[in-house]
């Protein structure tokens, strides 16, 4: 059985750690690119609240030039009886500087409501980075469980495939003494080589399944990840109530939180189209500055103070529009929203059944693996004997394989089912 474990893994795979699911989900947080964005995006919105936290502080500009001429500006002169004159007028090079210091006094909530807005941003970010990490963690989950029930049926084909081999000898060694026919005989390489087809086809669905897992958590496609080959079979249905599950739909799902914050970002949006409507107050402070003259050189300033009211007061209703549009839009979210979360109510009482029938189902394959391995010693005592056909063998040792093939995906659909119900509700 070693020896065939060891024929499923690719070159090299045995060379590397072997990885528990925990192990693998770990690598995967801080490794795939879903969640590295989504924590990139959060980042990014918390430099727009600071962003948006400056339209409360006072702007401070300032601006300064210096001009040179090629010739000195001049004027001619001519009074009668006198030679004509040449004046110059200012000098060649001019200097100047000029400063200004703005502070908001009243924006109509504009300002408060924009950083307001920025903040639902940010939490909206924040249950986004939830859910990628919810979506890596069942992702890799099921990712696991399909590599390791994989590579449990190709170790179950290959015991098969070894049986087959050896009762095509027996059916050799029979034909030769003339107690079986040619054609059983052929009837067995038959089964045998489609087997060996099957097993094939299995090895390279165990090569895709490692990829995708290598890829989820943050490896190159062709980097080979060993996991442990254990896969544990539940001892107890020990989820929640379905009633309880349902209850916890508004409270834990991020689509639904997003949803939320969004709703709160356009009612935002409402009150800053609705700002318009009032004035703006701002307070201004400016400073200016210039070299004069022309021989004797000096630098003339002056200094300004004002208070300044901005206010639109017809505007064709276009402020009313935008509101109108923001209004709108909250009222579409808010329906999606209700939409969705009948559609999550479904969707977690059909998963929780599934879960059940999966759960249940691995008992009913356990079972099966029993009977099956009991009948066809029964069935290969009764061949030895020449009571039974080799068809019948036949039967009974393709009914094994199937069996057992049956029960390690029942163990994954559990695993891969119960991952589904579990990201809706982690708190991860």
């Amino acid at each position: 059985m070693g020896f065939m474990v060891a024929a499923v893994s690719p070159s090299g795979a045995e060379e590397q750690p072997v990885m528990t699911l925990e192990q693998c989900i770990e690598s995967a947080l801080s490794a795939n690119a879903k969640v590295v964005v989504a924590d990139e995006k959060l980042i990014e919105k918390e430099a727009a609240i600071k962003e948006a936290a400056t339209g409360f502080l006072p702007k401070l500009s300032g601006s300064g030039s210096v001009s040179v001429l090629l010739e000195a500006p001049s004027m001619i002169m001519e009074i009668p009886m006198m030679p004509v004159q040449k004046i110059q007028t200012s000098a060649r090079d001019n200097y100047s500087v000029s400063a200004s210091f703005t502070q908001p006094l009243f924006a109509g909530g504009k300002i408060v409501n924009g950083y307001r807005i920025a903040e639902q941003a940010r939490c909206v970010s924040e249950w986004q980075l939830k859910a990628a990490r919810k979506d890596v963690t069942r992702d890799v989950t099921q990712a696991y469980y399909t590599v390791t029930a994989a590579r449990k049926s190709l170790v179950a084909l290959d015991t098969s495939i070894a049986l087959l081999e050896q009762i095509v000898k027996d059916l050799k060694n029979a034909v030769e003494v003339g107690m079986r026919g040619e054609h059983e005989l052929l009837q067995a390489e038959v089964q045998l080589q489609n087997q060996k087809m099957v097993r094939q086809q299995a090895a390279n669905g165990v090569t895709a399944a490692r990829g995708r897992l290598a890829v989820l958590i943050g490896k190159s496609i062709n980097e080979p990840v060993n996991v442990t080959d254990s896969i544990v079979e539940p001892v107890s249905f020990d989820l929640p109530e379905l009633e309880s599950l349902i209850g916890k739909i508004g409270t834990e799902m991020p689509e639904l939180k997003q949803m939320d914050h969004q709703l709160r970002i356009l009612e935002l949006s409402a009150k800053i189209a609705g700002s318009a409507y009032w004035p703006m107050l701002f307070t201004a402070a400016g400073f200016s500055g210039q070299v004069i003259g022309i021989d004797d050189r000096e630098f003339q300033d002056s200094w300004s103070l004002s208070l300044a009211l901005k206010w639109d007061i017809f505007d064709w209703g276009a402020a009313l529009q935008k509101k109108k549009q923001m209004l709108s839009q909250a009222r579409q979210l808010n329906t999606t929203k209700e939409e969705i979360t009948k559609n999550m109510e479904l969707a977690v009482k059909t998963g929780y059944l599934a879960v059940k029938d999966a759960f249940d189902n691995i008992a009913i394959t356990r079972k099966s693996i029993e009977q099956s391995r009991r009948a066809y010693d029964i069935t290969y005592d009764k061949f030895g004997q020449g009571v039974v056909p080799n068809s019948e063998l036949m039967t009974a040792q393709s009914t094994m394989l199937q069996s057992e093939i049956a029960y390690y995906k029942s163990l994954s659909d559990y695993y891969s089912k119960r991952a589904d119900i579990e990201y809706l509700f982690s708190s991860k």
